[in-house]
């Protein structure tokens, strides 16, 4: 087992339609942390354009079931939890349960910018 991993940030970001995440709107440029690594877990930074989104999902298919964090770094944002809506700024975090419906909205003027971490 390795004593420690190491990535240099590139802030390389990939630009994707948000339709790929679960159906969302707009766009969402996306760095995969560890991305060739078979860790438990996974983690990517996103940066949601002013008014994209993220669709509304769950992660509790049996193969699937899984915890997912938040973590804002920049930005004011949403987030959609079953008939909630709690607003979220730089320094917020939001653990969410498998059963839990959720949806990340960048409703600023200025990029939401979230650290995404599931597979817990």
């Amino acid at each position: 087992m390795e004593k420690f991993y190491f990535q240099k940030g590139t802030g390389n970001f990939e630009k994707v339609d948000a339709k790929a995440f679960h159906g969302g709107s707009g766009y969402i440029n996306r760095e995969r942390i560890f991305p060739n690594h078979n860790f438990p877990f996974h983690m990517n930074i996103w940066e949601l354009e002013p008014g994209a989104s993220e669709g509304m999902h769950k992660h509790n298919e049996p193969l699937h079931k899984f915890r997912e964090l938040y973590y804002f770094l920049e930005g004011e944002g949403e987030v959609g939890l079953d008939n909630e809506t709690i607003k979220v700024s730089k320094g917020d975090s939001v653990l969410i349960n498998p059963e839990t419906d959720r949806q990340i909205r960048n409703v600023g003027s200025d990029i939401l910018k979230v650290m995404i971490i599931w597979g817990m």
